[in-house]
């Protein structure tokens, strides 16, 4: 299936048809300047439509790229853009979609309390030397598994 948008300005809504037929709608002056002029008011729809679409361009079908156009609306409005140090939009706050985990906490979380003592210690060593990273709370987890492993013993 083609991954093509097409994108209409129709009054003040901006409007975005998928290959597979679904649809989304924006309304433009709540991303507007009351006082825009029209080229103030070109830039925002094109810059929209692109920023919108570079977010959504690796969803694999139309359904997520709608959900995706839809949330980084809702955003852009109740949190707004920044402009990050590589030059890219987003919306403030919000992470990279591909930026790695600050901690390994959830790969962690998934696996903890069915791991070993060697693997505790393991995880709790690499840690310690700085090899990745996790929050005092899941050390908590793990120095609370460590200890319930040392106890069955």
């Amino acid at each position: 299936m083609a991954k093509k948008t097409n994108w209409k300005l129709v009054g003040n809504t901006v409007k975005a048809s998928f290959a597979s037929g679904g649809a989304a709608s924006f309304d433009r002056t709540a991303i507007m300047p009351k006082e825009a002029t029209e080229t103030q008011k070109a830039l925002i729809y094109y810059g929209f439509k692109q920023w919108v679409s570079s977010n959504y361009a690796s969803e694999k079908n139309d359904n997520d790229r709608i959900e995706s156009a839809s949330l980084d609306y809702t955003d852009l409005i109740e949190k707004g853009l920044e402009i990050r140090e590589s030059g890219n939009l987003a919306v403030v706050g919000r992470a990279r979609a591909n930026a790695a985990p600050k901690t390994a906490d959830s790969a962690v979380e998934a696996k903890y309390t069915s791991m070993s003592k060697a693997e505790v210690e393991g995880i709790l060593a690499t840690a310690s030397l700085g090899v990745i990273k996790i929050s005092d709370e899941m050390k908590g987890k793990l120095e609370a598994r460590l200890k319930e492993l040392k106890k069955s013993k």
